[in-house]
């Protein structure tokens, strides 16, 4: 008797794994999709990663995945690090103004919305969801290397950031002791010009340890080669 009330208690575990299964396969996609990690965010995160491992001038493997991204990957990107830039200044901030040039500068962010007439207003307001408008904060945090900053402290950021990131924070950090500000923006513009280069056939994939004339070491200070 007993080994029988085993087995029937072996099945029923068997149809309710089975039963969850099938919830989750007929789940909405939308159900799923809330789970998953918010791809705009995600991008801007890989931007930074990017911008801590590529050597500027060589063609190597993050500017080759950036060099790949889509016109409206890169066009939604530019807006995000504009945000971003504020954020580091201020990781308290929730709102944010753009200026419609700023706007118009994202070519395919609205390619779907019907054409308008000319804008009346001269900025408009960028929105994110509340857990967009976190995460961002927390990048801008390591972004800005300010990690020890009451507000970052306030939100954790470094307990919600990998190793990556926390390097990319002491880099910034360092570089800002040293009276050399804009590290992020000044290493985002450099890989904005290699991918694009790479993108125009400039650079060519075989060409890995093509290097400029002036060499970048993890500081982002530059030095003439000899």
């Amino acid at each position: 008797m007993r080994r029988r009330r085993r087995v029937d208690l072996r099945g029923r575990g068997w149809n309710c794994f089975v039963l969850a299964c099938s919830v989750l396969i007929t789940a909405p996609h939308s159900v799923l999709a809330a789970n998953l990690p918010d791809a705009r965010v995600l991008n801007v995160e890989r931007f930074l990663k990017a911008v801590l491992l590529h050597a500027p001038g060589a063609t190597d493997a993050p500017v080759l995945d950036f060099s790949s991204w889509s016109n409206r990957d890169l066009s939604i990107l530019r807006l995000d690090e504009r945000v971003l830039v504020q954020l580091m200044r201020d990781p308290r901030l929730s709102s944010f103004q753009l200026s419609n040039q700023e706007i118009n500068d994202c070519s395919s962010c609205q390619a779907s919305q019907p054409p308008q007439g000319p804008p009346i207003q001269t900025s408009q307001r960028i929105r994110y969801s509340a857990e967009q408008l976190h995460r961002l904060q927390v990048l801008a945090c390591a972004a800005g290397g300010i990690l020890r900053d009451q507000a970052c402290m306030a939100l954790k950021a470094s307990l919600e950031i990998d190793g990556d990131l926390t390097r990319l924070a002491a880099l910034v950090s360092a570089a800002n002791e040293r009276g050399e500000d804009h590290y992020v923006v000044r290493r985002g513009a450099l890989l904005h010009a290699d991918a694009a280069m790479l993108t125009a056939g400039s650079l060519l994939p075989e060409r890995k340890k093509v290097r400029s004339p002036h060499q970048y070491d993890d500081s982002g200070r530059v030095g003439t080669s000899g």
